[in-house]
């Protein structure tokens, strides 16, 4: 077990046939799907994901939880409620809309830890910013799996 970000494609960058097949939009993910599972077949797994990460085990997130409650002094940052889920809430999502604030959260996580050595929450903070960047570009949201 463990956490996983992702994001997927918009729709204009989807072949443009993919709604002829059965594609579903799911308004909350941004995730095309197919559930028929004959045409399902024509499709590569996962045909809709622009950006996939592995954020960390189940390990690693609890660490990472603990490293930015300290560092961040709060439990109602973004970067602690969503994207270091600890399971509770189900598949969480940080929406398009609040990918500014999710950005404004990590660079001030960057700046306090300064020169300290945090490999894993720099890894972390990496995977988090690429993320952003093809959320940004699709212009939907990230989602933890």
């Amino acid at each position: 077990m463990g956490q996983d970000g992702r994001v997927y494609f918009a729709r204009k960058s989807l072949p443009a046939h993919i709604e002829s097949h059965g594609a579903k939009l799911d308004p909350t993910t941004g995730e095309y799907f197919i559930e028929n599972p004959g045409i399902r077949r024509q499709f590569p797994p996962e045909f809709s994901v622009a950006n996939k990460r592995r954020l960390g085990n189940e390990s690693a997130i609890a660490g990472l939880r603990q490293e930015v409650q300290s560092i961040l002094g709060n439990t109602e940052s973004l970067l602690y409620q969503r994207c270091l889920a600890d399971g509770t809430h189900g598949r969480e999502v940080v929406e398009y809309e609040l990918l500014d604030q999710l950005e404004a959260e990590m660079a001030k996580t960057l700046f306090r830890i300064g020169g300290q050595r945090r490999q894993i929450l720099r890894g972390f903070l990496r995977a988090m910013a690429d993320l952003v960047r093809v959320a940004k570009r699709e212009r939907n949201p990230i989602v933890f799996v």
